[in-house]
This record gives structure tokens, sequence and C-alpha cells, in this order.
């Protein structure tokens, strides 16, 4: 593997949003617009992935009931439109304390896979405590963590799925020794449960063509395929590792569909408007 020798084609900027660690990618290409403000701006596996439908509508109201029932003394005192505000707010907060815990986990994990012995802190030495388990049970032998990849637009029209680019981040790509050291992609969950489009983001990374597994100037265009692909699931106390069927033609043409429909989203959002095309409704007219 040779890393290149020339600026590397792939940009990655990192933010930190309510604690949560978040990417946006920049591509060396023609890449078909993802924003009219930068051509080469390319959008993330989960961002794609964003098109699909989220949780139900009743589950803000669930977060919501649960904390009038758990947090009844407190919320009754509230002035009503104190009340109000903090009752809305419960499902954002929910999920940005859910997403804080999880990048905390996933520090704490990447430091485990390559052997270090980082200071937990107590409030998920549990979580912690039980990847570090499965990285020994299942003998985790990393090759890169957290490592941008990108589908190029060479690559997709290779593939026939066109030539819209994407990019990402992987949490892990090992050896894992109990499957005769069969090389793997994991991704990592710290949630509830686990969703089917995981399966779909891992298969986004794994048809990628380049990456950096040790850095920008790491970068190269022969990324191997992955042999297996696996879910971490990482729970209070447990964790377990969930196999990922293998995605071929079919799940990269959803890809691509759900990249297309995003495109659109976007390009017809009023959020977007003014960066995009003409909205589909016009204005109002008079007889």
């Amino acid at each position: 593997m040779t890393a290149t020798k020339t600026r590397p084609r792939l940009t990655r900027k990192d933010w930190l949003i309510n604690g949560k660690t978040s990417h946006s990618y920049l591509l060396d290409c023609d890449c078909r617009r993802y924003t009219s403000t930068d051509p080469h701006k390319v959008p993330g596996v989960t961002t794609i992935l964003s098109a699909l439908p989220g949780p139900p509508p009743s589950w803000g109201a669930d977060v919501a009931a649960k904390i009038v029932l758990n947090e009844w003394d407190q919320v009754a005192e509230m002035p009503a439109l104190d009340r109000y505000e903090y009752l809305k707010g419960a499902p954002d907060r929910y999920m940005n304390e859910a997403a804080e815990r999880g990048t905390k986990i996933h520090k704490m994990g990447e430091a485990l896979a390559w052997g270090e012995a980082p200071d937990v802190p107590d409030e998920i030495r549990g979580p912690v405590e039980a990847y570090a388990r499965l990285l020994d049970d299942w003998q985790v032998e990393p090759v890169a963590t957290e490592f941008p990849v990108a589908m190029t637009p060479e690559r997709a029209a290779a593939l026939g799925i066109g030539s819209a680019a994407w990019a990402g981040t992987a949490d892990l790509a090992a050896r894992i020794g109990v499957r005769d050291n069969a090389f793997a992609y994991i991704d990592v969950k710290t949630g509830n449960s686990v969703q089917n489009k995981t399966g779909l983001q891992l298969t986004g990374y794994d048809f990628a063509d380049l990456w950096q597994p040790d850095g920008p100037e790491s970068e190269t265009t022969d990324k191997p395929r992955a042999e297996l692909m696996y879910v971490a699931h990482i729970g209070p106390d447990s964790a377990r590792m969930l196999p990922v069927t293998l995605g071929g033609l079919r799940e990269l043409k959803y890809l691509a569909y759900l990249r297309m429909s995003m495109r659109w989203q976007q390009d017809h959002d009023w959020w977007y408007r003014k960066r995009g095309p003409e909205p589909l409704i016009g204005e109002a007219e008079q007889p």
C-alpha cells in the first residue's frame, strides 16, 4: 500500500455539536454538487441515511411523558411557560445526552482497541469495560480507527451506480482472531437498538475506494474490501457482536437512490431554497 505523495483528495472537518463529534467532507472531484456553495463538498453516509424515516412521532411524546412521570415534583413547581419549554425540549436533551455519552464511549473504545488504558469516567465504566471484554473475547487486532473513507465518482461509475460521491468516518477496521484473522469493518453502536440501515452504512464504507487509515498523508485508493462486517452493540454492562451481511450492488443502488432523494429534498426544502433551484410550488396567483 503506497500512500499519496500529493495533496490528499479527501479533507475531513470535525465539529463538536452538543457534545457529539460531527464531520463534513470535501473531495477533489467533479462531485455533482452536493451543495451549490461548494462543488467539492460531498455528503457523509450517515447524512444520506437521514433520508430514511426517523423515529415515529410518538417517540418524543414518550420522552416528555416519562419526564412528567419521573420529575413531577420539579415540573409542577415551574411557571407554566417554563414547564412548556422544559417538556418541549425533553426529546432534544435526551438525544444530546445520548450522543455525548456515545462519543465518550467511542473515544474510550478507540483507546482500548490500541491496547491503551484510558482513565474511564465512572458514569460510563460499565459499557467501556463491556467493550474491553468484547475486544479480548473476539481477539480484535485494529488496523485503523475513526478513519475517513470516500466513494470517488470514478469508483461509483465503475460500479454502475452513477458518478455521485460520498464519504464517511468508519469506527474500526480490524483483524478478528476468532474468525481466522478475517479483515472486518466494525461499527460501534451505543443506543438501545441497532437499525437495519447500519448495514447500508457499512456497505457504503466497504465499497469506498479511498481511505486515510493513519491521517491525511496515508491516503490511498486501494482500500481493502471486508471479509466480514459487524456491529459492536455496547449496552450499560454488556456488549455483543452482531454480524452484518456483506452488501452488494443492490445495497449500493439503494444508497445511491437515497443520496438522490436527500439531494432533491435539500434542493427544494425552504431551508436550502436560497441556494437551490426554483421551488416546484410557486407563489399564489390572482385570477
